[in-house]
This record gives C-alpha cells, structure tokens and sequence, in this order.
C-alpha cells in the first residue's frame, strides 16, 4: 500500500496546492475497537478536501530489512514529511501516550511550520499549546476553521 494516487495528480493539476502531514498516536492507540482508527480515516477524508496529505499508516517499508526499520520510520517521518510538508497536523482522538506525534510536532515547530492540533480536552500541557498555531478541541471546530480559512481543491 502506498500514498493513494490522488495525492500526485493534485500536485500535478494544482501544483500549489499545500502538502500537510498528519501526525497521530499510532503505537498505544485503541486499535482493538477500530474506533479512532475510523476518526482519523475521517479527519484525512476532509483534510483531502483542501490539501494533498501524507498519511503515515500509507507508508510502506520493505519488511526483509526488519533490523532497521525502525530507525528508519522515524529518519523518514521526520526529515523526508514533516520537514518537507507545509503543515503539520496533530491529532489525538483519545488522550494517550505518543512520543511520535509528539517529536513530529516539535519537528515542524522547529523547521518553521504552521503546527494544528486536535486535543479531546480543554486541558493540557503548555508543551502542546508552546509549538503550535492553534488547538481545537474537536474535529468538528478543526473543519469548521478550514471551511472559513481554506479554498476546496475540487
């Protein structure tokens, strides 16, 4: 599996169309319900709307090199995505344990990105408000923001 075909044809028919990585809790995240994994299925279907999107769980890596790969999904995530996209979004459907999402979002801070995040909770650490531009505490109000601030691709 890889990133699915629109993702180049947008680039190619509207090539400044901005490129953001969504950046997730993948590792102790509730897979078992399948019930996040379906909230952030949504959150790319809209995000897709307006943007070209690097979605992580797309990428693939040869299994034989097993050794290495995870070094290697961090080198990747890190210095090929997040540091190469416009905007990096953060999503937590569920407060838990992400030290990925967490590097990424540190990452694009870092390399001048603009950084959203999605938190299920009106509190949290002021390392998640520091890096990023703006925190929603909902889908819905991140959807509601890139209605009024982003023009549909198609």
């Amino acid at each position: 599996m890889g990133q699915p075909p629109e993702t180049l044809y947008k680039k190619m028919v509207y090539p400044q169309t901005k490129v953001v990585y969504v950046s997730f809790p993948m590792t102790h995240l509730d897979r078992a319900k399948g019930r996040n994994y379906g909230k952030i299925d949504q959150l790319i279907k809209e995000l897709r709307r307006y943007f070209c999107v690097i979605d992580p769980r797309n990428l693939t890596i040869n299994e034989q090199a097993l050794g290495i790969v995870r070094n290697h999904t961090v080198h990747r995530d890190l210095h090929w995505f997040v540091s190469k996209t416009h905007k990096t979004i953060i999503y937590y459907p569920e407060i838990t344990l992400s030290l990925g999402a967490n590097t990424e979002m540190w990452e694009a801070c870092k390399t001048s990105k603009d950084v959203y995040a999605i938190f299920p909770s009106a509190k949290f650490s002021p390392f998640l408000d520091y890096p990023v531009k703006r925190i929603f505490s909902s889908t819905e109000a991140f959807y509601d923001y890139l209605a009024k601030n982003y023009k549909k691709i198609y």
